[in-house]
């Protein structure tokens, strides 16, 4: 596979030394793939039209919602490669080293606010640091400014009927699961809700973190300068025993490790569910997308920070300054024309456009820079269409313009929002000490430890498993199967380039 895609690679390569056929003046057609699935209609046409207008720019664009790896895989053994592709960091790597893309370490430096957003908060180094894959840049990163991006949402109305507060603590938090499962809180007198339900395991990092572990293959440093496995730590196992307690009680969905995200959404939007560990944006976004004040009209959503365990122990993942990629493959003929779409997307008026459209229709700026922003205010443009996602052209994260846009919108959609990256944003975490290290072991062996821990994880839950009997079997075969390879060249790599001398904790 990689000789042959060394020799697809060679011969994409020569091809793009051949002139475009296109007049200097006519637009440059560039194919794209995202790892994402938004709507394509007549409100986005407008926008892509206006990039092909003012950029010069055709996005031929291909979204893939699920398998993206596979379906990326597909295109480049095909020859079918586009010329821009956003994709997860582990991806980039991957291809990255396969010389799938193009090297634009060299152009970079010409696209002052493409500079000037990778060194967010300062961080430029240390992500091009990243973003360099054998002596050479082939990607730009899309930057993540928030601590986390995990939240909760829950029923304030449903609290307030129960007379219940906010829950600050995990006895606390149980209470209200309790309470919402048994105690009927929407009031139809049928015992037809849960107290909690999210999207898999990486959203139950809410519970994780009250007893110190996140629900990720992290690698936790300790106040002695040891290192925590996280899952395999004694604190997952008891994260894993308070899950399945509340599993057990009935207080946790069933299908709370196997459905789709658009099934959450669905669930606390037609109130099957009162606490909802979620992304910072959910809790807006269930008023927009499905509809959540016209099934409870009078319902409240409060967002949440993470809540306290018995030792006082709280956070949630933090997130990877590195959100996403984009890169630019070795098929491209037109790279610096690409390199202005992404500097031009960077721009707040880039920005502002591939957020929420077109200008005037959809956003308008006053003269003190201030954002309407209609469809985000009404679910309307200014011409009274109804709007719910205008986003498909939207590559680059700016959470700080995104904030702004919020924090002038009064509606629960606009609120909520606010709400959720305020929590993100100061929401105390747990940081991967290896986060964005690789080794050769790594990438042969992670995919296939994550597969089995998950997978582990929620047989520990739904008792499948038993946590004192099948417990040491599960740690030892976690190690066994490319664990400890994995853990031990992270380690050597972190000790050599920081001159540390951490341990594993025992």
């Amino acid at each position: 596979m990689k000789k042959a895609l060394a020799m697809l690679l060679t011969l994409m390569m020569l091809l793009s030394l051949i002139p475009g056929l296109a007049a200097a003046d006519d637009p440059v057609t560039v194919t794209a793939m995202w790892n994402a699935a938004r709507p394509q209609n007549e409100f986005t046409e407008e926008t892509r039209k206006y990039i092909e207008d003012t950029l010069g720019v055709n996005i031929e664009l291909t979204q893939v919602s699920e398998n993206f790896e596979q379906a990326l895989a597909l295109a480049v053994s095909s020859g079918d490669v586009p010329d821009l592709i956003w994709m997860d960091y582990d991806t980039y790597v991957s291809y990255a080293k396969e010389g799938l893309f193009y090297d634009i370490g060299d152009l970079v430096k010409n696209y002052p606010d493409l500079m000037e957003y990778v060194n967010t908060n300062g961080s430029g180094d240390y992500c091009w640091d990243r973003m360099t894959i054998d002596g050479a840049v082939y990607g730009v990163p899309t930057r993540s400014v928030n601590k986390t991006m995990y939240t909760a949402a829950i029923r304030q109305d449903w609290l307030d009927k129960l007379g219940l507060k906010v829950p600050e603590t995990l006895d606390e938090l149980t209470e209200v699961l309790r309470a919402f499962t048994e105690d009927d809180p929407d009031g139809d007198g049928i015992k037809n809700t849960y107290g909690a339900s999210c999207t898999g395991l990486d959203y139950a990092s809410v519970f994780f973190g009250a007893f110190g572990a996140t629900s990720m293959m992290d690698y936790l440093l300790n106040d002695d300068g040891t290192i925590t496995t996280n899952v395999i730590s004694e604190n997952y196992r008891s994260a894993l025993r308070y899950l399945k307690d509340i599993y057990d009680k009935g207080y946790l969905d069933p299908e709370t490790f196997t459905q789709a995200n658009s099934q959450t959404y669905e669930k606390f939007a037609t109130g099957k569910m009162g606490y909802w560990p979620c992304w910072w944006s959910h809790g807006g976004s269930v008023y927009l997308k499905y509809g959540f004040k016209d099934n409870n009209p009078d319902g409240e959503i409060t967002m949440m920070y993470p809540i306290a365990g018995p030792d006082g122990k709280a956070g949630l993942p933090a997130t990877d300054p590195i959100w996403r990629t984009v890169a630019i493959s070795y098929k491209c003929e037109n790279v610096e024309k690409v390199l202005e779409l992404i500097n031009w997307e960077i721009t707040p008026y880039g920005w502002y456009t591939v957020q929420c459209g077109v200008e005037g229709d959809y956003w308008e700026k006053d003269a003190d820079g201030n954002v309407s922003w209609y469809w985000g205010l009404t679910g309307k443009s200014k011409r009274g269409d109804d709007i719910a996602d205008m986003e498909i052209y939207k590559f680059i994260e700016n959470l700080g313009l995104q904030q702004k846009l919020y924090v002038l919108d009064n509606s629960d959609y606009g609120a909520k929002r606010t709400a959720g990256i305020g929590t993100c944003m100061t929401a105390p975490v747990y940081q991967n000490l290896f986060m964005g290290m690789y080794t050769d072991e790594y990438n042969a062996l992670n995919s296939e430890l994550k597969t089995f821990y998950a997978n582990q994880t929620v047989k520990f839950i739904m008792s499948d498993l038993d946590l004192d009997k099948d417990w040491d079997n599960y740690v030892s075969t976690f190690l066994s199967m490319g664990g400890e390879k994995v853990r031990t060249s992270l380690l050597e790599k972190y000790n050599a380039e920081h001159g540390t001398s951490y341990t594993f904790a025992e």
